[in-house]
């Protein structure tokens, strides 16, 4: 049974519970489908957590990425539990699981500055324009490598001086393959970094094989957790992490780490709801100035459903309230 399904058989045992505690299942199309490295991905689902207790109201977002972080076993109990108790640490550490467990003690509201790049599937129309100073992400590795660089040679003419690329492979290259995008990359200094070029455990295999050329490139999918992290940071990655904040667990982690790591991570986002993402941009402003914008240009890959936050793409500054999450809440338990 697909993790969907899984969650869509449970979806009545969570909701109304009179402790002011609540789970809503949410599950959301994506238009058009999304390319991942996994392949076609069609549809995202998760849970919304909301509980009202001393100090206010207060929410959490559990939403795993299929083929990437996936739930672990007895995940329904431990949600169950925490309903019926309100003892966050039911829900553990880890995971997606980890990252509602620390979005329900973020006091709420809070405000956001953070600067994003936009998304540009390979399937997508190429703008006619681009924003003064805006930075765009485009997937590569899904159709013929001499095409896919036309079309990027297009982008690269139409776009004005300030705004930026980054290519992200999603682990579909091969040694060859990463070796001729850096090179084409070389004379381009408006592409930024070449993302997750091979696949997850050869990390270091591409800083031995690169060397110095490994600062044009970013961890991705390797970025797991924490733990991950700092493997990669105590080898000596000199390039990119990228960090999706709703698959990595508690973030106490990301908000110790040394200074100048900080302008090396990009916050990106892993197509959560409106509130899982509004944490997501919480995360992204707390750390601090990073060197690159972050990757939060989600919004409006899905149907129209009203379960975005925001509609129009993610202000660079904003607030985030109760009742912006309520509405996105409200949303999900109306489907």
């Amino acid at each position: 049974m697909r993790e969907s399904e899984k969650l869509r058989v449970i979806k009545s045992t969570y909701q109304q519970n009179p402790s002011g505690r609540d789970a809503v299942f949410w599950q959301r199309r994506f238009s058009p489908a999304l390319r991942t490295g996994a392949g076609l991905l069609s549809e995202r689902s998760g849970w919304i957590l909301r509980e009202t207790r001393e100090g206010g109201v207060f929410f959490g977002e559990v939403s795993p990425f299929p083929g990437l972080n996936e739930l672990p076993l007895g995940w329904e109990e431990k949600i169950r539990e925490w309903k019926v108790s309100g003892d966050r640490s039911a829900l553990g550490e880890e995971g997606a699981l980890g990252f509602a467990s620390w979005c329900l003690q973020q006091s709420i509201p809070f405000r956001f500055q953070v600067q994003s790049a936009g998304l540009l599937q390979g399937n997508s129309l190429l703008p006619e324009k681009f924003d003064a100073n805006s930075t765009w992400k485009v997937k590569i590795g899904m159709e013929d490598e001499q095409r896919e660089r036309e079309k990027l040679e297009v982008l690269l003419r139409r776009a004005e001086p300030g705004v930026r690329f980054r290519l992200d492979a999603n682990q579909k290259l091969d040694v060859n393959g990463t070796a001729r995008w850096l090179n084409w990359m070389k004379g381009r200094p408006m592409v930024e970094f070449l993302e997750q070029p091979l696949p997850v455990g050869q990390e270091g295999f591409l800083m031995k094989e690169f060397g110095e050329d490994s600062v044009r490139l970013a961890l991705d999918e390797s970025v797991r957790d924490a733990r991950s992290l700092k493997q990669f940071m105590e080898m000596g990655w000199a390039g990119i992490f990228v960090v999706k904040p709703s698959l990595f667990g508690n973030l106490d982690a990301l908000y110790s780490l040394k200074e100048d790591f900080c302008p090396r991570i990009v916050v990106s986002s892993a197509f959560e709801s409106g509130v899982g993402y509004a944490f997501v941009a919480k995360v992204a402003s707390d750390l601090g100035s990073s060197q690159f914008a972050h990757g939060l240009g989600t919004r409006g890959c899905f149907q129209p459903d009203d379960l975005d936050g925001w509609t129009a793409g993610l202000p660079e500054v904003g607030e985030v309230t109760v009742g912006l999450l309520d509405s996105v809440y409200d949303n999900a338990i109306g489907r």
